[in-house]
C-alpha cells in the first residue's frame, strides 16, 4: 500500500505538493478586501434622526480594569525574604540575604508604584530581577566563607567565633546608645 502511494506521488516530486514562491521569506501580500457587501436578507442598522451617540469612558467601565490593583495585595515581603533561593554546600542563601541592601529602595518603589497604580506583578518582577542579578555574587561569597571555614582548625574556628561575637556585641551596644533604647 505504501509503495503504491510512493509510486503515485513520485513523479510529482516537491513541485506538485505546494505552490513555490520566488522569495519564501517575503511572500506576496494576501488579497485585501476594501468593501464587503452584506449577504442578501441581512439587515444593516443605520443612524436615523432619533439616533444618539454617547461617548463612553472605557477606563472606569472596562472589564478587568481595576482602579487600585494594590487594594487586595498582601505584603508578602517577610515570606518572600525567608525563602531559600540557593544552597552552597548545604548552607542556605535566602532571598532576604540578597535583597537586604535594597530593602529601603524596594519599599519606596512599592509605594511609588502604588501611587501610579502600576500592578503589583511589576513589583514582584522587579524584586525577582534583583535576586537573579545579585545571586551569583552571594554564592561566590558563601563559597569563600565555606572554603575558609573548612581550612580552619577547630580551635581557630572557636577563636574566630568568639571574636565575631565580641564585635557583634559592641555593634549592638553602639546602636542602643545611638537609638537611645535598652
Amino acid at each position: 500500500m505504501l509503495a503504491a502511494c510512493l509510486l503515485a506521488l513520485g513523479p510529482l516530486g516537491c513541485k506538485g505538493l505546494q505552490k513555490k514562491h520566488d522569495n519564501p521569506v517575503l511572500r506576496d501580500a494576501p488579497h485585501r478586501v476594501t468593501h464587503i457587501e452584506p449577504e442578501e436578507g441581512t439587515q444593516v442598522a443605520e443612524a436615523g434622526p432619533r439616533s444618539t451617540i454617547t461617548p463612553v469612558d472605557h477606563k472606569d467601565n472596562q472589564p478587568g480594569f481595576i482602579l487600585d490593583p494594590w487594594k487586595d495585595w498582601k505584603d508578602d515581603t517577610a515570606i518572600y525574604n525567608s525563602k531559600v533561593t540557593a544552597t552552597v554546600n548545604g548552607a542556605p542563601i535566602l532571598n532576604g540575604d540578597v535583597l537586604d541592601r535594597y530593602s529601603g529602595y524596594l519599599i519606596s518603589v512599592r509605594e511609588d508604584m502604588r501611587k501610579k497604580r502600576v500592578p503589583p506583578d511589576e513589583y514582584v518582577k522587579l524584586r525577582e530581577a534583583y535576586v537573579q542579578r545579585d545571586l551569583n555574587s552571594h554564592i561566590q561569597r558563601r563559597l569563600l566563607v565555606e572554603s575558609m571555614k573548612s581550612s580552619l582548625k577547630p580551635e581557630q574556628m572557636k577563636l574566630l567565633n568568639e571574636h565575631l561575637e565580641g564585635l557583634f556585641e559592641r555593634e549592638v551596644d553602639k546602636l542602643k546608645r545611638e537609638l537611645q533604647v535598652s
